[in-house]
């Protein structure tokens, strides 16, 4: 059908109508899903011509409304003994087997999507539609014929893309009206109003190389959350432990000074062995000395632990101590003393 517009502004629609040949079905008609039809009564079925003269000018498109409308079209009609070469039975021989007793069915290949094979993502499979009909009131179905697409993109770096179309039977729906008609029914192989389209790809190297980065820095976060306090707990102990390791080593070093002022004392002693028993003497005493200087430094670094002000006083009174070698022990305590 063809939709024209008149110059006064009228539209007027132009019909034309081919008419396919048919014969009898057998499975070669149903191309590589033969086989799923050949349990059919075939030989009782009728199929389009697979040699069909103007096959090439048959086409189906747009919708009523449309300006260019075409169809395929199947008619059932009660026989007439002026349209048929066969003679045809009685009205009331008619009336017997088609008053509302007559059936209407159809088979044909369907198909289904499986888009995850990438080398076939189509399967056929046969499908069928039936109906009840009529010489008492008038059937029309349609079967809708809709558009499939399959995009592909088979680049592994950059898209690489290419389309794969196919027309897949959808539903058949129908309309019944009481009046009679030149047909019984009427089956209307039509352009669908839906059009699939399937895109599938595979993921790209840049895409694994994302989700790798992205899962490992989920990785890090994670080992930061549980990380932060064990490294907290071990910046305090290291600080803790530089403070004891200072007030260690000063405290080694006073005992060292000492040390080497005994030894001092002792060349002395050598040096002068007419008055060995007089310098003996002397040199108990400054060893009783410097043994109480060396407690109570030890005493003092106890107080720096506790109170930090005593540092100064205790070091004030050790100089003192170290510049008058006659300073008695008693001395040395009554200090300490005071300075606690």
């Amino acid at each position: 059908m063809r939709r024209k517009t008149s110059s006064d502004g009228s539209v007027e629609l132009d019909w034309t109508s081919t008419t396919l040949e048919t014969e009898t079905c057998t499975e070669s008609h149903f191309g590589n899903l033969g086989s799923n039809f050949a349990n059919l009564q075939l030989d009782a079925l009728y199929c389009l011509k697979k040699e069909q003269p103007g096959i090439d000018a048959v086409t189906i498109q747009g919708m009523y409304e449309s300006d260019a409308f075409d169809y395929i079209q199947i008619s059932v009609k009660e026989c007439s003994n002026s349209t048929s070469n066969d003679t045809c039975g009685t009205q009331d021989e008619l009336d017997a087997l088609l008053g509302g007793g007559g059936f209407f069915a159809i088979y044909y290949s369907n198909l289904a999507i499986n888009s995850e094979d990438y080398d076939d993502p189509t399967t056929g499979y046969r499908d069928s539609g039936f109906t009840m009909f009529g010489n008492n009131y008038y059937k029309q179905l349609y079967m809708w014929l809709n558009h499939l697409d399959i995009v592909s993109d088979s680049g592994w770096l950059t898209e690489s893309e290419h389309t794969d179309s196919f027309i897949k039977p959808g539903s058949i729906d129908e309309t019944v009206t009481m009046k009679t008609m030149s047909s019984m029914l009427d089956f209307q192989m039509r352009v669908g109003k839906v059009s699939t389209v399937y895109s599938r790809s595979y993921i790209k190297v840049q895409d694994i190389a994302a989700q790798a980065n992205g899962l490992t820095s989920v990785v890090l976060v994670l080992m930061l959350i549980f990380v932060t306090p064990y490294s907290n707990l071990k910046f305090y102990e290291s600080l803790i432990n530089a403070l004891f390791d200072v007030k260690t080593l000063k405290k080694d070093s006073a005992i060292k000074k000492s040390g080497k002022k005994q030894k001092k004392n002792k060349k002395v002693t050598k040096q002068n062995p007419e008055d060995s028993q007089d310098k003996t003497n002397q040199n108990l005493k400054k060893v009783d000395q410097h043994s109480r200087i060396q407690l109570e430094e030890s005493i003092s670094h106890h107080i720096v632990i506790d109170s930090p002000k005593y540092l100064l006083k205790s070091q004030r009174v050790k100089e003192e101590m170290l510049a008058s070698k006659s300073v008695k022990p008693e001395r040395v305590v009554t200090s300490l003393e005071k300075i606690q």
